[in-house]
């Protein structure tokens, strides 16, 4: 097809989508999606037309998980909806027609249907437009999206809901601004735990404990709403998944608390985290290793009585063992800086305990390493 005949197709298809009378509209409205398959950007115009369809008022009440086949209005609403969502998502200029034509708005009300299939649609749209940038997503927070959803959350969604839903919270939670309210951010804790609470879905544990690591990272003051939320007791028990990208997340998460305040790490001592992990430090996962040395450093930077824990679980052999590990620099740096701490305190028994574990040999082999940062170490 020639750019002259795909520029003629949308202008056909343009006074198409303007017929007057429903039936017209719907016969039509099918090929609204060819818009979006040119090989030229959407233009404004297309975004108008979609935002206008969008806006249709229904002729009748939509039932709750009502086929929306059923009802032709809402499915020239369903059709633009799928049209303004693949234009959000074909860059930046788009995205800006998209919200300048009140794309935000159009949304937003589509979450209000009883439709699972409208909710989707809604989220991925929401999702696309705050995915564009931090202004588009503090507008979208500033218009009570968290608010809706957590309503919309109360209508028994279905997984493809739940993890669209939780794919945004992600963006959402990118680069949080405290300005954008307590209440905001507490109200996202709450969708959190009725989601981990009532969600079996993997994906969507995963979108969700990414949002807390992402939460927790910028802003550490957040972990005292994770501790009152109780999130470390729900977060120790998905450890127990056998899914290693989300025991990762988890142990980032761990891993910043281990860091902060002692009344924090407490916490998640008292959670009964240790009995999980020389499991998890002997993973065939080298990112989810890490992440447990990374939480234990933390912890051997604390007191005797937290360094204690490292020997009454056992974990030093698994400590040890990344020494060997010659093509995990990283690792074998966070394993060094634990020993070193251990080391640091000055309490016989435990220097003993290394010394007899062949700790001088290791370092001494590790003098030549071709990492500097091990050797220095």
């Amino acid at each position: 097809m020639t750019i002259d005949h795909k520029r003629q197709t949308k202008e056909n298809l343009h006074m198409k989508c303007r017929v007057k009378t429903t039936q017209k509209q719907l016969n039509e409205f099918y090929h609204f999606s060819h818009l979006l398959n040119l090989t030229d950007s959407p233009d404004e115009e297309a975004v108008y037309e979609a935002v206008k369809l969008m806006r249709i008022k229904l002729s009748e009440p939509l039932q709750r998980n009502q086929d929306f086949h059923q009802n032709k209005t809402t499915r020239i609403k369903y059709e633009a909806a799928w049209g303004l969502v693949n234009i959000c998502s074909e860059g930046h200029e788009e995205t800006r027609l998209t919200v300048e034509n009140n794309g935000i708005a159009c949304f937003l009300s589509l979450l209000l249907f009883p439709n699972h299939k409208y909710i989707e649609i809604a989220v991925w749209g929401i999702g696309n437009i705050i995915d564009g940038s931090e202004e588009y997503r503090d507008m979208v927070v500033q218009q009570n999206y968290v608010e809706i959803i957590w309503r919309t959350l109360q209508k028994n969604l279905n997984d493809d809901c739940n993890r669209r839903i939780a794919w945004t919270m992600v963006n959402i939670c990118r680069n949080w601004k405290n300005q954008l309210g307590q209440t905001v951010l507490e109200l996202i804790m709450t969708i959190f735990m009725h989601m981990f609470t009532n969600c079996n879905d993997i994906e969507v544990h995963k979108h969700i404990t990414v949002s807390i690591f992402l939460l927790i990272e910028q802003n550490p003051l957040i972990i005292d709403v994770l501790i009152v939320f109780d999130f470390v007791a729900t977060l120790k028990k998905l450890l127990l998944h056998s899914e290693t990208e989300l025991q990762t997340c988890i142990m980032k998460i761990f891993g910043v608390i281990s860091s902060s305040h002692e009344c924090h790490v407490q916490k998640v001592i008292e959670c009964g985290i240790f009995e999980i992990l020389p499991v998890l430090i002997s993973s065939s996962c080298s990112q989810l290793r890490r992440e447990v040395l990374i939480f234990l450093s933390g912890i051997s930077a604390g007191k005797d009585q937290l360094k204690a824990l490292i020997f009454q679980y056992n974990l030093l052999p698994g400590i040890i063992y990344h020494l060997h590990l010659k093509n995990e620099y990283v690792n074998q740096r966070e394993a060094i800086w634990i020993l070193c701490d251990i080391l640091k305190s000055n309490n016989v028994s435990a220097t003993n305990s290394l010394v007899n574990h062949g700790i001088i040999a290791e370092f001494g082999g590790l003098l030549s390493s071709e990492d500097y940062h091990v050797r220095i170490n």
